[in-house]
């Protein structure tokens, strides 16, 4: 094969690789660093950073309150953000049980913090993931994916941002 040939394929493959809506391996998309996600089934638009140097995925939770319900562990905390689809300020009440306790690493030590399964929609489909809960008041982004959510999500060009739009289906649709 010539060197024109060998170029050409080798841009082919740059561009598939590029391409967000074209599949790559085991991987539905590439994405970028910081996408739009769901929160589910409420479904209020968030801003969501893809943290390739975090293990655990975190959310935002304001004035978390822990209760018992039929002697299991629950959270009852506010989510307040902007909503990434309307502009509208949203603070809307979870209640969910602990799942576990989860270490996450801090910069200068190691903690542990409450977790919760919510369903979030990134693309068109729907995934279960343990969030550490934390005040992220201060934070630009109130979810942060960590690396298993990620690896089943795409791989990230931190080059990109915003690279696809939610758009999950009720189940009942």
């Amino acid at each position: 094969m010539g060197n024109g040939a060998g170029e050409l394929i080798a841009a082919l493959f740059a561009s598939l690789l590029l391409h967000p809506s074209v599949p790559t391996g085991n991987h539905p998309y590439v994405i970028g660093w910081a996408e739009e996600s769901l929160v589910w089934p409420e479904k209020i638009a968030i801003r969501t950073k893809l943290d390739t140097g975090t293990e655990i995925s975190s959310l935002d939770a304001r004035n978390p309150i822990f209760f018992q319900k039929n002697g299991v562990e629950w959270v009852r905390f506010n989510l307040a953000l902007k909503d990434n689809n309307t502009g509208q300020l949203v603070n809307q009440v979870f209640e969910r049980e602990i799942v576990a306790p989860v270490a996450t690493a801090q910069t200068t030590s190691r903690r542990k913090r409450k977790a919760v399964d919510m369903e979030i929609c990134f693309g068109q489909q729907l995934f279960k993931e343990t969030f550490a809960l934390d005040d992220r008041s201060a934070m630009h982004y109130p979810m942060v994916i960590g690396r298993p959510l990620i690896a089943k999500l795409g791989v990230v060009d931190s080059s990109r941002t915003f690279t696809i739009e939610p758009h999950c289906k009720s189940p009942s649709s």
